[in-house]
This record gives C-alpha cells, structure tokens and sequence, in this order.
C-alpha cells in the first residue's frame, strides 16, 4: 500500500507555520496587531522622502509612567495582579502610555540595517513594563532545525533507521532576538562611558565593559519565547535570558538555562562531523500521537520540550510531526526537519532564580501591501522593580538621576545587529 505525502513541515521562520501555530487565545485577540503594525507605519511613512537622516533626535529621556494595577482581561472583567504578558499590546493596557519611536541602526549597533523602534515604559510602583514594537518582513521564530538528509536507506540492523551515521545535517537558521541592556554603574571601556556610548562599550569590542556592569535581558524567539510558565488559570507567561556583562565577560544569571542542543556531533566516515539528534516530542495521546499539551502547550516538532521527549531510537520510523500534522502519513522523509534545541524551564514559580526573573513574551503579525508581506514583532517585557541580586538591576522610583539603557535588535542573527542610542528612563512615582 502506498500512503500519500503529506506536504513538508514548514520551514523556520514560514508565515504558515506561524499562523498554524497560533495560540487560540492569541487568535481571539488578534484585533490588537494591526494596531501595532499601524503605529510604525505611521512613524515611518512620516518620514518618507528624507530617510531616516530626517528624523528628529531620538529621545534622551522617556518617562515609565505609573500604570494601575488592575488588569482588564479580554472579557471585560479586572482583576489586581501583574499585567499580562503575552506580546498583545491591548489598549486598555497600554493606551495610557506614550509611544517613543527610536532610530534603530548600524552606528550604533554592528551591520544591523536601518529601521524604527516604537518604545513603552511603565510600572504598577511593583514591576516595570517595557513594550518594543519593530517591523520584521518573516518572523525567525524556530531557530537552527536537524534536517533528515540520509545517504543510505538501510542501517547495519536492517531497519530504516533515523541514527545511520551522519545522515542529518544542521541548517544554519538562528532567530529574531531583542536584547535590552542596563547600566548598573559606571560601566565603561577604552572607549567611554555605557552613559554616552551606550551599546558600543559592551556588546562590541571586547563583547563586555572593562569597567563597571550591565546588567543583560535577553528574548529568543525560537529558545526562550516558545516557554510559557502557568500562573493561574489561563495566564502564562514566558521569558527571557537574564545575564550580565562585567570586566570577566558576559555571563547568565544562576538558574537553569532555557535551552540545550538536541544533538551530538559524531565524527563521519571519511572526515568531517555531523549532528546525531538526542529527542524527539513523545507519543502520548491515545491514538499514539503527540499533542501540543504533550509538548508544554508547544507544536511538534517544531519545538521539543526537554522534559517529555523520548530519546531518538536506532529503528525510529514514525515522524511524530506528520503524525500531528495527517494521521495516514507515519513516516520519516528526506527533508523533514526537527528542533535542533530542547527546550525548559523551571518546574514551578518558587524553582525560578535570577535567571528567570524576566518574563516576556513576543507575537508577529504580517500584513500584506500588494503582493509584499509585512511584519511587525510586539514585545513585552516585565521585571520586579528590585530583586536584591548583585547581578542585576534595581530600580528605586525616587530617585532624581534617569536610569541608562539601549536597545539591539537582530533579525535571524545572534551578533550582527541594530543598535538604539542610549535612552534614559526615569520613573514617575
């Protein structure tokens, strides 16, 4: 019996893997995009004609404005608790806060291309509250991806067999990050200080500050964005890598880390290596599929939670992501690909450290202009305003001198990428 093809898993960073992908709750709310994407429209098309030579001077200070505490939810009802987190940018949370929009380039960043940031800062006097909203034409959403590519059909035990040596290759995809760095003091290298260089001195260079600290949060569209932590009932929220910068170098928070690679290099006849995959999503449900429940509330295989994966076996047939996908095609093809990271997080909120003190989460939306698509990733960021850790920043809301940040963007890339000038944020109590 021949079984039809099911068509190839898309690709990373494919808009229809993306909108497969939507999380219903996200799907209900979708209304709040378009918003977004407008907004930077906006900012752009006002400088249409000059470039972004045109625009004024990006702000020196913005201000995180005091914000209530209670919650409206999407079905109208409020409730006192953190604001969600969920890459939304809902009116009722946000309407009340400015937009700032930032020049994002190369001068102030590494190769990085030329666009606008629009920026929100705001706090509840418990946590604070960063929205960054940036226009992203295909969102770089599943990261490096182990893709099938088998030179022989048959392993040594006569079975079709996924662990043949060096039969999977490694694509080079990365992701779309967005990192956010605080001076903690005095940071500084050869070159200045973090105060007037902002990124310069401590993600180009020596990659670090000679002097002093900055304290570093970074998100991951594919590595830690995918990770959501339940807190009660519906809300959950993800997050991003929380580390520093100092003299020794750039170094995580305590914690466990978000993500491993899913694979093994293995030396292959005749020189050279390649990658042997370690997991795959397990078949729990009761036709023998995975689900995404299965998976933490993540697709398979585009994305492999660490802790409820199997280990690839040596006569493995059934590609568990065509079985999600169509239930009459089981079997692995050339091309299909599978997560080269597995992902985690803490087992519960009281097992969150240092590194986990940041919670975000991102969404993309595309709109099309004729026959071009358009993009636009909305970031939210949220962080208690003092966590008492010497490796990160506290933030006292009365205190007179503005806090210095800048923001890097980097679109599929881990190093190259734009760069804001230095912001000043100070809080309004």
């Amino acid at each position: 019996m021949t079984l039809s093809r099911a068509p190839r898993p898309p690709r990373a960073g494919s808009v229809r893997s993306y909108i497969a992908g939507l999380d219903p709750r996200v799907v209900g709310r979708a209304p709040a995009f378009p918003t977004a994407v407008f907004v930077l429209a906006a900012a752009v098309a006002l400088f249409i004609g000059c470039g972004l030579d045109g625009l004024p001077p990006n702000p020196t200070l913005i201000t995180a404005v005091p914000v209530a505490k209670r919650v409206r939810l999407p079905d109208g009802e409020t409730e006192e608790r953190r604001r969600l987190v969920d890459g939304v940018a809902t009116d009722p949370e946000w309407n009340e806060v400015p937009y700032h929009h930032i020049a994002m380039g190369p001068e102030n960043g590494n190769q990085g291309g030329n666009f606008i940031a629009s920026v929100k800062v705001a706090h509840d006097s418990t946590r604070i509250y960063v929205l960054v909203q940036w226009p992203d034409e295909e969102p770089d959403r599943l990261g490096p991806r182990l893709i099938w590519d088998p030179g022989t059909s048959l392993a040594p035990t006569g079975c079709d067999s996924l662990l043949v040596r060096c039969n999977w290759r490694l694509s080079s995809d990365d992701e779309d990050r967005l990192a956010i760095m605080w001076d903690m003091g005095s940071a500084r290298d050869q070159s200045g200080t973090f105060r007037d260089r902002g990124c310069q001195v401590a993600c180009h260079g020596n990659m670090h500050p000679l002097n002093g600290a900055v304290d570093i949060w970074q998100w991951r569209a594919a590595r830690t964005n995918p990770i959501q932590f339940q807190l009660s009932g519906a809300l959950r929220v993800g997050f991003a890598d929380d580390g520093y910068a100092d003299s020794g170098g750039r170094i995580d928070d305590p914690g466990s880390g978000f993500f491993r690679n899913n694979y093994t290099l293995i030396n292959c006849s005749g020189g050279g290596r390649a990658p042997r995959p370690l997991k795959i999503p397990d078949a729990l449900d009761e036709d023998g599929r995975p689900s995404i429940r299965d998976n933490d509330f993540m697709r398979p295989c585009e994305y492999v939670f660490d802790a409820s994966a199997s280990p690839l076996n040596t006569c493995s047939r059934r590609n568990p992501c065509r079985q999600f996908e169509q239930e009459d095609v089981l079997d692995w093809v050339e091309g299909d690909d599978l997560s080269a990271t597995l992902l985690s997080r803490p087992a519960s909120e009281g097992a969150r450290q240092s590194r986990h003190n940041v919670e975000a989460r991102g969404q993309w939306v595309g709109i099309f202009g004729g026959s071009v698509l358009k993009g636009t990733w909305s970031l939210e960021m949220s962080r208690l305003l003092s966590v008492g850790n010497p490796e990160d920043i506290d933030f006292n809301l009365n205190q007179a001198e503005p806090y210095s940040m800048a923001i890097a963007i980097m679109n599929n890339a881990g190093r190259v990428h734009a760069g804001s000038p230095v912001i000043q944020i100070r809080f309004q109590p």
